[in-house]
């Protein structure tokens, strides 16, 4: 019987530390432009209601790229909550769409890794890996 206990146990401590796979720790940043952006000119009203020739795409890249940037900087503040949401201060489409994909993507990927790996661990990574 004792034989049997010894056994469960150890079957047990088996299953408890295969059941939870370590995935290696990355937070690459990428962009996926939507089609509808690519290779498009547009003329946009910007500020004094001044109308300017536009690169969707160039500016899709930027905003989404600051939408990650903030994300990581609300994470390491210790501010980046599962509802936190991006702070939209662009009045084009464009940037707003770009900005909410970018922070989502991040916040998406940083709670995906905190599964894994301890908020210090991370916060770590980021500061000194993150590009």
């Amino acid at each position: 019987m004792q034989n049997f206990y010894i056994a469960v146990i150890l079957l047990s401590i088996l299953v408890v530390s295969c059941a939870k796979p370590k995935v290696k720790m990355d937070l690459t940043y990428s962009v996926n432009v939507p089609e509808k952006y690519i290779e498009k000119i547009s003329d946009l009203k910007g500020k004094g209601n001044v109308y300017k020739n536009v690169d969707l795409e160039v500016h899709y890249r930027t905003q989404h790229r600051e939408g990650w940037e903030e994300c990581l900087s609300m994470f390491l503040d210790g501010r980046l909550q599962e509802d936190s949401k991006v702070s939209l201060k662009q009045y084009w489409s464009v940037h707003e769409e770009a900005d909410k994909a970018g922070f989502n993507l991040c916040k998406s990927s940083i709670f995906k890794m905190l599964e894994h790996y301890s908020e210090k661990d991370l916060k770590e990574y980021i500061r000194t890996k993150s590009p």
